[in-house]
């Protein structure tokens, strides 16, 4: 305890210098220079050609250049915000404004291509300049001998590149060590392990399955559960000689839309004697609603033995409450797309409510799929 004590009055006196003592010169902070580096890798993928007004609309991907440069004009501001005074000094008060104001434009624009096709080339000149004015800024350069600089502590949370996380409950810690076997809790004793493989057809789900159970993964989620996918992975089980409790068995169902055709009657041919330990209902292609028959046949099949525990997949988030109103059995997980880009869904960032901390304070646990798929981030792909 005194030497914890004695260090904290060390670095309390040290803390006392004047900013020209504790500051190398010419230096930027740490995490400033690490943001920055994202907003100027993300800014220079967007084509220039697109910056200039008469061009064909179609000549240029709207929707992929409004996200990159507002990924990028996020990341820009945090740098700024982040940096110590000295630097925002030498910045000026007028370069900050202007970031201001063209932040203020980019939300303005959203996600709508009419909006960037329109207005953009107004901006993109003056985006380009201070792109390359704060690469200038940013850029660390040389220091005094045995200068070190001293990460100071950020206002923003350290994930926080510019769209909204929660402070807490928002991810579980994935171990990148190799180590698979980490799972979490889902309720009625199920148990999903954290990182996964998913099949999105039969076609070739034997070796694939084979595969990763070799390699220790023990979750198979089948993006569409069918009588076909489900025997590969059976056989596929059954020739590692790996123990069917080990795995844990998840995959998505359609809503029927198919007239006379139950989504009961429908797994059941599905299944036969197995159990699922995890189904996600998802709405009919082309939708975004989930209707309350589907989901009652969902917790009929629940409470006759055929699935552990029960989810919901790709539904818009209105959807999603009304299901959460509607159910007697609430889903414990919903499976949705995940990027860092759009973390719980493609308007995550930028909706006044987040729908992944509504879900966190309910304990409902968001099962990301399709972390490597191309689209949905434009130039941002692939992470």
């Amino acid at each position: 305890l005194v030497l914890i004590a004695a260090a904290c009055w060390l670095e309390a006196r040290a803390s006392e210098k004047s900013p020209e003592d504790s500051t190398c010169e010419g230096g930027s902070e740490p995490e400033a220079v690490l943001f920055a580096r994202a907003a100027l890798w993300s800014s220079k993928l967007v084509p220039e050609d697109c910056d200039s007004s008469g061009r064909e609309k179609d000549a240029c991907d709207w929707l992929s250049i409004a996200v990159t440069w507002r990924y990028a004009w996020n990341n820009l501001r945090i740098a700024v915000e982040v940096a110590d005074r000295t630097n925002q000094k030498r910045l000026g008060f007028d370069v900050r404004s202007q970031l201001g104001r063209l932040h203020d434009l980019i939300d303005r624009l959203g996600d709508d291509p009419g909006l960037w096709y329109a207005n953009w080339h107004q901006a993109a000149g003056s985006a380009r300049e201070l792109v390359n004015l704060l690469s200038d800024w940013l850029a660390p350069k040389a220091r005094r001998p045995g200068c070190q600089l001293k990460p100071k502590r950020l206002a923003l949370a350290r994930w926080n590149h510019g769209l909204r996380f929660p402070q807490f409950g928002r991810s579980i810690q994935v171990a990148t060590d190799g180590d698979s076997s980490g799972r979490t809790f889902l309720g009625n004793d199920a148990e999903m392990p954290l990182i996964g493989l998913v099949l999105r057809s039969s076609s070739q789900a034997y070796e694939f399955t084979r595969l990763a159970l070799q390699c220790g993964i023990r979750l198979v989620y089948m993006m569409e559960v069918t009588e076909a996918l489900l025997k590969e992975v059976l056989t596929a089980l059954l020739s590692t000689g790996v123990s069917r409790s080990e795995v844990f068995l998840a995959g998505n169902v359609q809503v029927a839309v198919e007239p006379g055709v139950s989504l009961r009657s429908q797994l059941f041919e599905a299944l036969g004697d197995e159990r699922l330990d995890a189904l996600a209902l998802a709405p009919a292609v082309g939708a975004s609603d989930i209707d309350a028959e589907s989901w009652k046949e969902l917790e009929a099949l629940h409470a006759q033995g055929a699935v552990r525990t029960i989810g919901v997949s790709g539904a818009s988030p209105e959807s999603l409450l009304e299901v959460f109103e509607l159910a007697e059995v609430k889903p414990r997980f919903v499976q949705s797309k995940f990027t860092v880009y759009e973390p719980g869904g493609p308007d995550e960032g930028r909706r006044p409510d987040s729908q992944m901390e509504w879900l966190t304070k309910h304990g409902v646990v968001t099962l990301g799929l399709g972390l490597g798929e191309a689209g949905g981030c434009g130039y941002l792909q692939p992470l």
